[in-house]
């Protein structure tokens, strides 16, 4: 067990230390600062309907206000080329752009390349692909102008009904996760192309609650938290990760709170933020909140306290800020002493060491191009990921591999809800192309009723019940369609159906009926293609299942 009463050393020796050239210089940003600036400096503005269209409004953003940071949620590879032009073009002090790149520069830069889901990375058990994937994301992203990216997800899926994890993270283990966070970070923050910022402290998976509905309960006491959560978080600060998120989630045994609110989350937790993360683990880099809108944080507080109380209580840089209300209520706060002059100028300067440690602040980090080789390299690491990540949890009448005779007639099934996936791949379209490629006669339904499935299954040679029902805001279950599809358990008729669960690896829990089930963890081209391969007897399932699910299947790693 860890001694949870030893204090770290002042100072984290494994967080890149910055040169006399780069302190002269951020003291010299600080000291040239007014209120104003140094408060634009602490928020990141989210550039939400990026477009070429909405590209003025960034400009007279930038142009009014000295921004930290831009968060672009989502966009097309040349728009965030063009935001990245836009700072250098407008911004004074340098702009960090951030975003979430947790699998890629594609999973939100349409036309970026992409890998599997986090827990997909877990499931290879591999050291080596983790920090390959971190080094590509990186080496892409900044490629794009990106600096800082909110990746890796270090919590542990502790509960398998927590609706914010399930394939975002690398799995349940403390030690595993930390093993391939540390990989992640090392490849991502390598030639210092990118900042890593683990998240969300003080650590996700505990509860059933989703912190963009609610604050979030890690309600482990103080040494089952050491063991495991603060397990993790010292090792990936060992590892010198840049930057920690802040999340929406609270830890009784360090800050019960007090009224009806209760336990403040970590974003609102002077405890949580300082007293834990800096002074027991010992941090030393900046720390960024998860976005402020998200119920979790926001219900907290009236709208003006939101970015002046996540800063006073730690924070260095403040995600999905609103400049034009968040830069005067900040000024306020300084005004009315609800925040310090101090702990504004510290939360600045945090942001500027992070910059100087990217190479912002003295362009000393050419931008890398990616090459022809790069790309064809980062496919045939997707597709070696994906390859090694499938896992059989279930296979009681041996259908798999599954063979079909030259020119069959395949049925695939998209189980899931037609609204969007949060965070997901939203077709499965990639599957029937692989299949098709074959030679095979493929068609697709998607969330059928039983009368559209069963007459289409019956005519078909073998048929893919593709369950694709990522967690959603507040639940992890079926409802309405998704569930609907699966009347009639048309199966025990039928010679050739195969079960595959697509980012959710729990789904087995709603239905122990299966006489079979892969996981695969993620729904990402690279995965689908994977798939594919694997159903056929191309390849074997290789993965080690990163979770276990009692009564259904064990971890492995």
């Amino acid at each position: 067990m860890i001694d949870n009463r030893t204090k770290p050393s002042s100072d984290n020796s494994m967080l890149l230390p910055l040169t006399d050239s780069q302190k002269a210089k951020i003291d010299a940003l600080i000291s040239s600062m007014n209120e104003e600036e140094m408060a634009a400096q602490t928020l990141a503005w989210h550039f939400n309907k990026l477009s070429e269209e909405t590209l003025d409004t960034g400009k007279q953003m930038l142009e009014k206000y000295q921004l930290g940071s831009i968060f672009i949620g989502g966009a097309p590879v040349e728009l965030v080329r063009k935001v990245a032009r836009l700072g250098r073009e407008h911004s004074s002090i340098p702009l960090s752009i951030t975003a979430d790149l947790v699998y890629g520069a594609g999973c939100r830069m349409s036309g970026g390349h992409i890998f599997s889901h986090q827990m997909a990375i877990g499931a290879t058990h591999s050291e080596e692909l983790a920090e390959q994937v971190g080094y590509a994301t990186a080496k892409e992203g900044r490629s794009l102008g990106v600096t800082w990216s909110f990746s890796p997800v270090v919590d542990l899926n502790v509960n398998f009904n927590n609706p914010m994890m399930h394939s975002r993270c690398f799995g349940e283990k403390p030690e595993h996760v930390a093993r391939m966070a540390r990989a992640y970070i090392r490849g991502m923050q390598r030639d210092r192309l990118m900042a890593a910022s683990a998240k969300h402290f003080p650590g996700d998976g505990v509860d059933d609650r989703d912190s963009h509905v609610c604050t979030c309960i890690n309600s482990l006491s103080e040494q089952e938290w050491m063991d495991t959560f603060g397990s993790v978080w010292r090792q990936v600060i060992d590892e010198g990760v840049m930057a920690v998120m802040a999340g929406h989630i609270s830890l009784p045994w360090i800050d019960p709170g007090s009224g009806y609110l209760g336990a403040p989350p970590g974003t609102f937790s002077y405890k949580i933020q300082h007293d834990l993360l800096r002074e027991r683990l010992g941090f030393r880099g900046a720390v960024v909140s998860d976005a402020i809108s998200m119920i979790g944080y926001s219900a907290q507080m009236p709208a003006n306290d939101r970015a002046p109380g996540n800063l006073r209580t730690g924070s260095d840089l403040v995600l999905y800020a609103d400049p034009e209300r968040d830069v005067p209520a900040i000024l306020d706060a300084l005004k009315t002493e609800r925040l310090s002059q101090d702990r504004l100028e510290d939360a600045a300067r945090k942001v500027l060491e992070l910059k100087a440690r990217v190479g912002l602040l003295e362009d000393d980090i050419a931008t890398p191009e990616v090459t022809a080789q790069d790309s064809k390299s980062w496919i045939t690491l997707a597709d070696t990921l994906a390859a090694n990540s499938i896992c059989v949890v279930r296979d009681e009448t041996g259908v798999l591999p599954v063979k079909l005779k030259p020119g069959a007639r395949v049925l695939t099934v998209s189980c899931q809800i037609e609204g969007p996936l949060r965070g997901a791949t939203q077709v499965l379209d990639v599957i029937d192309d692989e299949l098709r490629k074959r030679g095979y006669e493929v068609e697709n339904i998607f969330a059928p009723k039983p009368a559209e499935l069963l007459p289409k299954a019956m005519a078909a040679d073998a048929v893919f019940m593709n369950i694709n029902v990522p967690p959603r805001y507040g639940t992890t279950r079926f409802f309405g369609r998704t569930s609907q599809t699966f009347w009639d358990s048309f199966w025990h008729d039928h010679p050739c159906v195969v079960f595959t669960c697509l980012c959710d690896p729990y789904k087995i829990y709603e239905m122990p009926y299966l006489p079979n089930c892969i996981n695969a963890f993620s729904n990402t081209p690279p995965t689908q293609r994977a798939i594919v391969r694997m159903w056929l007897g191309e390849e074997p399932a290789r993965g080690k299942s990163p979770i276990k699910l009692d009564g259904y299947f064990e971890c492995e790693v």
